[in-house]
């Protein structure tokens, strides 16, 4: 378990180097998926994970979007504009059911071990500053 993880939720940020992941609108089961896989891995940098939901500012998430090297997002969130958004990018997954952008984006997570190997790649690619 690595004590170097920082939960940040709207409206705060960190100024400090390391990974960011962006969560958006994840159910309370998968946000504990997402945290158990990050307490199973190994790294030596800080990693910096944002928590937004759709009631939060759009320019909030836009920015910390923006900021953020993974993204992991609710696909039956209510804000379904935003959730286009997200599965257009290389860096997305999620989970639950992505309807017709499924084509566009098949990083769907099924469970803990399939979210901490997908975490795992992910980081080890972009823990390469």
């Amino acid at each position: 378990m690595s004590d170097r993880i920082i939960l940040v939720s709207y409206p705060d940020d960190i100024f400090l180097s390391g990974i960011r992941i962006l969560l958006f609108d994840l159910k309370k089961e998968q946000t504990d998926i997402v945290s158990r896989a990050l307490t199973d891995l190994e790294f030596d940098f800080n990693l910096i994970v944002y928590s937004v939901n759709f009631r939060d500012d759009t320019k909030y998430m836009i920015d910390k979007y923006l900021k953020s090297q993974i993204v992991i997002f609710n696909s039956e969130s209510e804000n379904q504009t935003i959730i286009g958004f997200l599965a257009s990018k290389t860096n997305s997954m999620y989970f639950g059911n992505l309807r017709s952008l499924s084509a566009i984006n098949d990083s769907i997570i099924y469970g803990l071990e399939n979210c901490k190997d997908k975490l795992e790649r992910m980081i080890i690619k972009y823990g390469k500053f």
